[in-house]
Formats: C-alpha cells, sequence, structure tokens
C-alpha cells in the first residue's frame, strides 16, 4: 500500500520540515506511550514517524528497537490511508496478514494505530497498541487512544513551533549583532536585557541590573550639549516605559575612557498579539 507519489512527497516533506525523526527521548511523549499501554492492556505501544523507507519509533513500551522497515508492520498502512486501522487480528487480514511483523518477530496479532496527522493534513506516523494474542479493545479505550494521538500530535506541532521560534531568534540574535546600530532593550519588568555590540562598544559595558533612574548617571548620558547630564526622566527608553514613542532624540554618550559620542535616539514600546506591552527598545 503506497500513496500517490505527490502526495507521499508533500507528506515527506512535511516530516523533514517538522524535523522530529531521530530527535532525542522526551518524556511528553514516553509518557504517552506508557499511557496507551497501561489504559489498552497491551504490551507493546509505540509513537512511530514513518519516513520513505523507516518506521523510526519517538517512544515505545515493549518492543526493544529504535526502528524498524516501513513494510515490515501495519503502521504503513495508517499512513498511506490516513485513517486509524483496527485489526483484532492481523493474521486473518488479507491487507496485512504477510507483514514481517506479522510472520515473524515480534509475531503481531492484534493491533490498532491512530494516525498522528498534523496541520496541512500530512500523516506524520502513528500511535499503536498491540499484542501477540488476538484480542479487542472496548470503545472508551479506542476513546481513550484517541485522545492521546491527539496529544502526540499538539506536542509535534508545539515542538515544530518551539523550534522555529528559537530559528527565528537565532537569526534577530545575528542580524543585532551586525548591524551599524546600537540597539538597547529592557524586558517585561522594566530591566535592561539586551545591548547588542555596537551598543556594548559605545556604552562600555554589558547590560546591568538598575534601577531605571540610575541609567543617566551609570552609562554617562548628556544633553545634546554633551556637558548638561541627562535627567533620568529623558532617558529614551525610559520614556518608552512612560508611553512616548521617541523619534531622533539627540542626546550624548561619554562612556569613561572614552571621546564623547553624539546620537540620535528611537524608541518605543512593542506589544504581542493582545495589545500588551511586553518590552521596550531603543536605537541609537
Amino acid at each position: 500500500m503506497r500513496e500517490h507519489p505527490d502526495r507521499e512527497a508533500a507528506r515527506l516533506a512535511a516530516l523533514a520540515e517538522y524535523g522530529i525523526i531521530d530527535s532525542a527521548a522526551e518524556a511528553e511523549f514516553d509518557a504517552i506511550a506508557r499511557l496507551a499501554a497501561q489504559l489498552c492492556h497491551t504490551p507493546f505501544a509505540v509513537i512511530s514517524l514513518i519516513d520513505e523507507h523507516r518506521l523510526w519509533i519517538k517512544s515505545g513500551v515493549g518492543l526493544g528497537v529504535d526502528e524498524l522497515p516501513r513494510a515490515h508492520a501495519p503502521c504503513g498502512g495508517v499512513v498511506t490511508s490516513g485513517e486509524p486501522v483496527y485489526l483484532p487480528d492481523a493474521s486473518q487480514d488479507h491487507r496485512f496478514a504477510s507483514l514481517a511483523a506479522v510472520t515473524g518477530a515480534p509475531h503481531i496479532r492484534f493491533y490498532t494505530g491512530t494516525p498522528l496527522t498534523v496541520e496541512g493534513g500530512h500523516c506524520l506516523g502513528t500511535l499503536c497498541v498491540f499484542d501477540t494474542v488476538r484480542r479487542t479493545l472496548e470503545p472508551d479505550q479506542l476513546s481513550a487512544l484517541e485522545d492521546l494521538a491527539m496529544l502526540a500530535r499538539r506536542l509535534i506541532e508545539q515542538r515544530a513551533q518551539t523550534r522555529k521560534a528559537e530559528t527565528r531568534q537565532a537569526m534577530l540574535d545575528s542580524l543585532l549583532e551586525v548591524i551599524p546600530e546600537g540597539v538597547v532593550a529592557s524586558d517585561i519588568n522594566g530591566q535592561l536585557s539586551l545591548f547588542n555590540s555596537r551598543a556594548r562598544a559605545w556604552h562600555g559595558s554589558d547590560p546591568m541590573q538598575l534601577p531605571p533612574e540610575q541609567w543617566a548617571a551609570h552609562f554617562g548620558l548628556f544633553e545634546a550639549d554633551c556637558s548638561t547630564p541627562l535627567a533620568p526622566s529623558q532617558v529614551p527608553l525610559l520614556r518608552a516605559w512612560n508611553g512616548d514613542i521617541v523619534r531622533d532624540a539627540e542626546i550624548c554618550i561619554k562612556a569613561r575612557g572614552q571621546p564623547p559620542r553624539s546620537i540620535t535616539s528611537n524608541a518605543r514600546a512593542f506589544f504581542d498579539t493582545r495589545g500588551s506591552g511586553q518590552w521596550r527598545s531603543c536605537t541609537m
């Protein structure tokens, strides 16, 4: 049983994008596999991801291997159809009776597999339970297995979102380090949290945990004349915390051991999707 080549290519591309095959063990997936085995009273439970040739086991109970050839187990049929497969006795089903995992070790008889279908409709693998003897499951057990499969799908998708967010953050960090402007930011608690490389050079310092009223004095901030100390309330980043949108504010930085540096600053608050101010930044 094989999917249409175009559909299979799209599924494999989605699987690669999720970056989960060959990943390290994760406690949440292990817990789902254990619960599946306990709820269904089976000696085997597996969360599998299926690529072109392999059935790779993300988490498993009882099997003792990390992968199998894709064609050896009923999980391939789940992925192909995108539908649950329920086999009281796999040896009596013409679709699966000749599979290697049925005719040989682990000698599957009972099998039920639930597809792990993610956003976009791609079935990446299965949550399955199986046994070496013929048996059935009660409706509430099948329902519980569906619920556990839903949790596994959510974990896969959340894992991918976290991975994408980490990649975006790494790209942003790299960009901040190479741009010619200085960038300073404070976190949701009003603490200085970021100086990029240009800001560190200009201030002669990394961010420090200081009360905002001490920022001007500590970092040597002055009015545009480079002689009048900047009032704490006029620090561009602090003005952003007080609700201002600062544009082209002229100030002077007199960092210790460096000549005075006249700059213009822009500062503002940034908001999340709910409109809650999360952090403030200042570019120079």
